[in-house]
């Protein structure tokens, strides 16, 4: 005898990360909206269904919530605490880039702390980048 499975829009897939304690996909005002808006295809009226579903985040109470769940799931399409596909890629690329600067600075430092000869050239090859690259980020962050 097989089982019937009906999936639910919030079934916890296994490539996403924890939704954490749920209660704030409960709290969201877009809980009894129409999904259709938060996902709209290209072209067309779009952009109408594009500011139609801002306005219904603008005044949610768990859009923090909601938008670092799409980040640290690396969630490529719709709408999610009131940001775009494309302003969330924007965000992720910042993101990454302060990750980066912020992760040499630290390694010069400890292998400063750590009497290395060579710390720049040492932390180049630990974070598999060339010299100037190292130097650049480090720039970056003064």
């Amino acid at each position: 005898m097989s089982e019937t499975f009906i999936a639910s829009p919030f079934v916890d897939l296994p490539q996403l990360k924890e939704w954490g304690d749920g209660k704030w996909r409960e709290q969201a005002e877009c809980a009894n909206s129409d999904t259709e808006k938060f996902f709209p295809r290209r072209g067309g009226d779009s952009n109408l269904i594009v500011a139609q579903a801002l306005l219904t985040c603008a005044p949610c109470t768990v859009r923090k919530e909601c938008l670092e769940f799409a980040l640290v799931n690396n969630i490529k399409h719709g709408i999610w605490g009131g940001v775009t596909t494309d302003n969330r890629r924007r965000l992720q690329i910042e993101n990454a880039e302060e990750a980066s600067k912020l992760r040499a600075t630290t390694l010069i430092k400890n292998l400063r702390k750590l009497k290395i000869e060579a710390p720049v050239q040492t932390a180049a090859k630990i974070m598999n980048l060339n010299v100037e690259s190292i130097r650049e980020l480090l720039a970056q962050n003064k």
